[in-house]
């Protein structure tokens, strides 16, 4: 008798562990939040476009923010990330613009680094 009882306490006990086993498997996670930072070069382009082909259950790009720089302008870098968002069907996608400007090799810093561009009295960014 205490054999067999002991049989069905190890057969129980092997289903729950292939059970609960198997379910620690199956658990989704959340995706990984990415922000991404770039001065619309050709590598952040690359970079967007990958990100924006990857599972969205396992990385969810939130936001892409523009800093320009002396190669390239605002107003161009905004209406690429744009254009790309867009074919790619991902204009949910918030995008943040930040100033022109930079920092010489000399340490002379331009005007506007780390501004914004400006708005005017009718809140609409002026370009």
């Amino acid at each position: 008798m205490l054999l067999q009882r002991n049989f069905w306490v190890v057969v129980l006990w092997i289903i729950g562990v292939v059970v609960v086993g198997a379910n620690l498997y199956t658990v989704e996670g959340l995706p990984h939040r990415i922000l991404l930072n770039t001065d619309v070069d050709t590598d952040d382009l690359f970079a967007l476009l990958y990100l924006l082909k990857q599972n969205r259950s396992e990385f969810e790009v939130e936001a892409v923010t523009i800093n320009v720089n002396a190669w390239t302008n605002a107003g161009h870098s905004v209406n690429q990330v744009y254009d790309i968002l867009y074919m790619m069907g991902r204009d949910d996608i918030a995008v943040g613009v930040g100033g022109d400007g930079g920092i010489l090799e000399a340490g002379t810093i331009l005007p506007n680094v780390g501004g914004y561009l400006p708005v005017n009295k009718y809140s609409v960014i002026v370009l």
